[in-house]
């Protein structure tokens, strides 16, 4: 049996690492509420009223195809469109340093965070959904 090769001093490469200061845990967790914010507005923006955009994503419905046949053309540019994001926002393969194309993902999902929070401070509504009388009806 072949002995590996045990390096001796294998954590001192990780001896400069510093533990997180709390502004740094509490930057993080901001922004995790961001992004949970982010859902949430889309969520409510998206399934709250009967429009076009919502009518859209229940696609395989047979009597709306039949109804409007064009609709079919949506599900290969939903492909489409998953593949070139797939294809952008993949991390390279055999590279020392990570891609920073994926934290553009979660930037983007916080500045929409950021958006819906605004809003509701503002208009105290988020789309068509007044939360004010909604908490009051639960």
């Amino acid at each position: 049996m072949a002995k590996k090769n045990l390096e001796p001093n294998k954590y001192s490469k990780n001896s400069n690492i510093k533990p997180d200061t709390p502004f740094k845990n509490i930057m993080a967790f901001a922004g995790v509420i961001l992004i949970l914010c982010g859902l949430a507005g889309l969520a409510v923006e998206l399934f709250s009223h009967g429009d076009t955009l919502n009518s859209a994503w229940f696609i395989a419905q047979y009597d709306q195809t039949v109804a409007n046949p064009m609709r079919l053309i949506y599900l290969p540019l939903v492909f489409v469109a998953y593949y070139v994001l797939g294809k952008v926002f993949a991390v390279p393969q055999g590279l020392d340093k990570p891609s920073g194309k994926g934290n553009l993902l979660m930037y983007l999902m916080m500045a929409i965070g950021v958006y819906y929070l605004i809003r509701l401070a503002m208009t105290g509504m988020v789309a068509a959904v007044d939360l004010g009388k909604f908490i009051h009806s639960i």
